[in-house]
Formats: structure tokens, C-alpha cells, sequence
């Protein structure tokens, strides 16, 4: 973490806008595994991003998810690295994302095949001259396998706030001077796995509904500054393959988590 934290002194002296490191921990799940004596299953997430002033976004994260039931075709330690860009045209407005999602033993052998390739892309257009709602549509994992659905972007503001909708992904509350957030989301993504003896090729996927609520202080030192958080997952998901080939559809449960967030 010391690191990483070095990172956000140097990144935007590199030409770099704006970004954030974050962290995040969950209390562990204590749902059942498959094996009969099932462990706890524990995970946290270490992140960065930052954007450069064309709109080119550059993302990473590290999620150890430790499932130690049963004998999983994976080591837990998930990776993803990849570019986002949000471009707008007229009253058209494109997102696209493309990158690598992968356990750390296909990166350590370098040893990838096709699930660990992922991308992401959405498409709207305003129904507005004012350009404050667009429809359109997103391809993503949210829902499980990749899938396209309608998407409907716009907000409200009132004097208690914004309200900024994205459905079906996300509904988000800003406060009026933007200290205070709540944010629902649905999330949702794959990582490609390799066991450690190098056999099986297969897939992670995690899905969850996630509550966040959030409290931002600005200009806490040289124009950073923080964000503190805590929420709730909602109906976690995990489906992997074992060893032997077997396909684990486990349900994890509900957990609340903390977050910390260093911004600039």
C-alpha cells in the first residue's frame, strides 16, 4: 500500500487527470461451502484509476476472494487491467472498456486462453435537447454471462441533492455540496482461471447488489483527498469450477464492508 500510495503523488505529474486509489474490505462470508467442513470465505479489494484529459481511463484492481472449501480450480487471487474511454458526439455518448481479467497463476505462467479477454460497451443517445436523459444499451457480466441490456441514464436536482439514475446498473444520491453519497449498484464480472497444476482453463465470476454510503473530504493535502465509506453486499454470488471439472454455484450471502478512498 505504501506503493501505491507513492503512485498518487506521481501519476499526475505524468500527465494524468484526475484518479483515485481505493480499498475495501468485507467481514468474512460465512456461507456454507461445498466441502463438509466448510471455512470462511474472506476478500478485499485494492484499486486504482486514473484518467488522462482525452477521456482514456486507465484501470486496476486486485481482489483476493479465499475460498478454502473444497478444491476450487483457482488460487482466489483476482486481477483485472484494462482502458476505458467515454466519448461524446453530438447527442450521441459511447463507453467502451477492454482488458485482462485473471487469476495471478495464469499471469504467472503466462498462460492465458479466451475468458481471459474481457470487454465492456455502452451506447445511448440523448431523448432530450438539453441532454439530461439518454437511452440506449450496455453489454457487460453484471448479469451473470455477457448479455445486452436496455440502459436509461438522466437525474434530478433537488434541493436535498442530485439523483442520478443509470438503470438497470446503478442509483446514486449526491448531497448539495457533494460531501455525502449513497450509492446502489449492481455489479458483476469474470475473471479467467487456471488450476496450479496448469490443466483446467475455467472461469470465476462474482456477482452482487452493493449499498455504499460514503463521506468525502477535498484538499486534505496538495489538492488530494479522501473518501470514507461503509455498505452492504447484497445476495453475493460466486460460481467456479473445481478440480474435477465440477461447476460450484455458491450463494455467499449478505456482508457489510469499509472503504477508503485517496483522490486527486
Amino acid at each position: 500500500m505504501q506503493a501505491l500510495a507513492g503512485l498518487a503523488f506521481m501519476v499526475p505529474a505524468a500527465g494524468w487527470g484526475d484518479g483515485f486509489l481505493e480499498w475495501q474490505q468485507w467481514r468474512d462470508y460465512d456461507a456454507p461451502g461445498p466441502a463438509t467442513a466448510a471455512e470462511p470465505v474472506s476478500r478485499s479489494v485494492r484499486g486504482l484509476q486514473v484518467g488522462d484529459r482525452q477521456g482514456l481511463r486507465f484501470v486496476w484492481d486486485y481482489q483476493p476472494l479465499r475460498i478454502r472449501s473444497g478444491q476450487p480450480a483457482h488460487n482466489g487471487h483476482l486481477h483485472r487491467v484494462a482502458l476505458e474511454t467515454r466519448q461524446e458526439r453530438g447527442a450521441w455518448q459511447l463507453y467502451a472498456r477492454a482488458g485482462i481479467h485473471a487469476t495471478s497463476n495464469v499471469l504467472k505462467h503466462q498462460d492465458a486462453h479466451s475468458d481471459v479477454w474481457v470487454g465492456r460497451l455502452g451506447l445511448w443517445r440523448d431523448l432530450t435537447a438539453s441532454g439530461g436523459w439518454a437511452f440506449g444499451v450496455r453489454g457487460d457480466h453484471r448479469f451473470g454471462r455477457f448479455q445486452w441490456v436496455p440502459a436509461l441514464r438522466g437525474g434530478f436536482a433537488t434541493d436535498g441533492g442530485q439523483l442520478g439514475l443509470d438503470l438497470p446498473r446503478m442509483v446514486q444520491w449526491r448531497s448539495p455540496r457533494g460531501r455525502w453519497s449513497f450509492r446502489a449498484a449492481r455489479l458483476g464480472d469474470k475473471w479467467g482461471a487456471l488450476d496450479d497444476q496448469r490443466r483446467l482453463e475455467s472461469t470465476v465470476r462474482l456477482e452482487e447488489w452493493r449499498l455504499t454510503l460514503t463521506r468525502r473530504f477535498n484538499a486534505l493535502y496538495r489538492g488530494l483527498g479522501m473518501e470514507l465509506g461503509a455498505g452492504m453486499s447484497l445476495d453475493t454470488r460466486v460460481r467456479y469450477r473445481e478440480e474435477s471439472g465440477r461447476l460450484i454455484r455458491q450463494t455467499l450471502g449478505d456482508q457489510p464492508f469499509l472503504l477508503v478512498r485517496l483522490h486527486w
